[in-house]
């Protein structure tokens, strides 16, 4: 469970080709909704009820193996709890830097911390391609506008306008994502949740088992992996995904036991 990370997809190749592995993107969901001209869902209830709904068209009885990264944790402990409700069996709740709603972090520090992980593909970029070619990469992916059009050609306009909707729309989908998290007060659940958090944690963003630990009945494990909050699914994913593959047998061993 969680957003549109490219590598979630290099992670269930490296799980193995006995191991399904289901993404549901929490971001597309909200995008489609979006931009079909409905209403994208206010609350993590309403989107962890429709994740339930293409869970169940794929597996229709449990036991279920679930997992979520960053605001994904906090839909998939949702999920965990509303299938508990339908009588349905969760085997194996599994969450990663996950934050618990609440609380706080210091924004500056981290949107900095955010950017340069971003801009880890600079340097090689540059030796590999120049620095022209790279600054055109370097516009590209930070959004900004390539054109060269002077301000009176309608070109311009057009793609100005353009650029102008795209803001806007990322904007709200921010709050279509995010205050949902922010608004979640999560319950009690009856079983007992697996917490990864990586190894490198500066202090102004780091999500820990605080909060977790009352409202997962039975208990936590905590387990640690290489990497920060944005490498652990690249530089480190072999790891992590070692950190899953073991999750997913002790899981399937106690379900058989």
């Amino acid at each position: 469970m969680g957003g549109s990370h490219p590598s979630y997809a290099d992670l269930s190749h490296q799980l193995g080709p006995d191991q399904p592995v289901y993404r549901i993107d929490i971001h597309k969901l909200q995008e489609q909704r979006l931009a079909a001209g409905g209403r994208p869902y206010t609350t993590i209830e309403g989107i962890a009820a429709h994740c339930i709904e293409e869970i169940k068209a794929i597996q229709a009885e449990g036991p279920y193996f679930l997992g979520g990264g960053c605001e994904g944790g906090v839909v998939a402990f949702e999920i965990a709890q509303q299938l508990q409700r339908r009588g349905d069996r969760v085997a194996l709740l599994l969450v990663w830097e996950t934050r618990f709603p609440g609380q706080r972090h210091r924004k500056p520090l981290y949107t900095l911390l955010y950017l340069l992980s971003r801009l880890a593909w600079l340097p090689g970029y540059v030796r590999r391609h120049g620095v022209r070619h790279s600054l055109a990469g370097l516009r590209k992916k930070l959004g900004w506008s390539t054109t060269t059009h002077s301000a009176r050609s309608p070109e311009s306009g057009v793609r100005n306008r353009a650029d102008r909707y795209r803001h806007i729309r990322n904007v709200i989908f921010r709050d279509v994502i995010f205050e949902p998290v922010r608004r979640y007060v999560p319950h009690a659940y009856r079983g007992r949740l697996v917490f990864v958090q990586a190894r490198d944690r500066p202090r102004e963003y780091h999500p820990t088992t605080a909060g977790w630990h009352r409202v997962a009945m039975d208990g936590i494990d905590v387990l640690e992996c290489r990497g920060n909050h944005f490498t652990i699914l690249t530089e480190h994913l072999s790891d992590f995904a070692e950190l899953v593959r073991t999750c997913l047998t002790n899981s399937q061993e106690v379900r058989n036991a």
